[in-house]
């Protein structure tokens, strides 16, 4: 800390000096900066991989992680296999209480990843450590790119089915897209979300020429809209799809405008589906913040559609089966507002 002072005011600099918990630094909201230095810290922490998360939710362009590890003399001859890493109690290691975990370097790669870096580089091993130079984005496209880009149909937060993701929660994503390749590794894959690039963790064929690939969200996401592109190592950027990072829905005012059966169509008389029209939705009204309301009941929607030119979109639920018969009423929810309601007469469900 003296060189430190000393420094700062032989430059007159306005860096200030913080002695702090790694936990706490969430808490200063602090600007994120483009380098991070995490040297000799992450086996001292009895949470590493959330503590590598908040390091990468800190930086915009690279982190230096540095750790003890287990096999920093073995690695090359192990290299490729599973990734481990060893508990320590107590005093295991170097008869220190503050010594948690002993990750190899696979462990340690594969650790920096899974905190949200896009791609990580091992810089090197020396004595029983190891050092990582743990990015925020892809690496640059070749001169000469390839003609088959991928092309992005959409996007969806894999737990709600909508387009509303939160940083603060688990919530993993998948994407669809089309291309002409055969085959496609895990690997090959470069997506994009905001600024940041992400690793995909997952790619399976669907049907056809269709694939879909699952993604965790970067950490240090700003709120607000997202766009999502992938590529391939040596193709450039498809399309963009967007995704709303914690905006909670705000609609302005909600008027129900039609209700009709979800099947045939029929105006204000419903059996097994029910869709309604509605105006006044936010863009980023999606299936987990819009239902139907029915004689006390939240129907949750299982689809909601795009304006139309009149700004007005679909909303469709499924009738619960022991649905009072007869004349209810029924109005639409999205954002803790209730829009005006309509009556509608639910008959005998029936086979959908």
């Amino acid at each position: 800390m003296p060189n430190f002072l000393y420094v700062q005011k032989l430059l007159s600099s306005k860096v200030e000096y913080r002695l702090l918990d790694v936990y706490e630094l969430p808490e200063l909201a602090a600007t994120p900066f483009d380098f991070v230095f995490f040297l000799g810290v992450l086996y001292h922490l009895k949470h590493p991989l959330l503590a590598l998360e908040i390091v990468c939710s800190l930086t915009t362009d690279v982190a230096i992680v540095e750790s003890f590890v287990t096999d920093a003399d073995t690695y090359q001859e192990t290299h490729g296999q599973v990734p481990t890493m060893e508990f320590y109690e107590t005093d295991e290691l170097g008869n220190q209480l503050d010594n948690w975990i002993g990750p190899s370097v696979e462990c340690l790669l594969a650790m920096c990843r899974a905190a949200g870096f896009a791609r990580v580089e091992l810089l090197g091993t020396l004595g029983k450590h190891a050092c990582i130079a743990c990015y925020r984005n892809w690496e640059p496209m070749p001169d000469h790119l390839e003609t088959d880009a991928p092309v992005l149909r959409g996007v969806t937060n894999t737990r709600t089915g909508g387009i509303n993701f939160s940083v603060k929660k688990e919530d993993y994503g998948t994407c669809w897209f089309q291309t002409s390749r055969a085959a496609i590794r895990r690997t090959e894959l470069r997506l994009d979300i905001g600024p940041f690039g992400i690793p995909a963790l997952f790619v399976k064929q669907d049907a056809g020429d269709a694939w879909l690939a699952n993604f965790r969200l970067p950490p240090g996401l700003p709120p607000g809209w997202q766009e999502l592109r992938l590529r391939f190592a040596n193709t450039d950027f498809s399309a963009p799809c967007r995704i709303a990072v914690d905006m909670p829905p705000k609609p302005s005012a909600l008027a129900l405008i039609g209700v009709c059966d979800g099947a045939d169509w029929t105006p204000n008389i419903v059996r097994a589906a029910i869709s309604c029209w509605v105006e006044g939705l936010p863009e980023n009204a999606d299936r987990a913040n819009v239902f139907i309301a029915i004689v006390g009941e939240r129907l949750p929607a299982i689809f909601v559609g795009p304006p139309t030119a009149e700004g007005h979109r679909q909303v469709n639920a499924i009738v619960p089966a022991d649905i009072a018969i007869g004349e209810s009423a029924v109005a639409v929810t999205c954002g803790g507002m209730t829009s005006n309601s309509l009556p509608v007469v639910f008959l005998s469900p029936g086979p959908l």
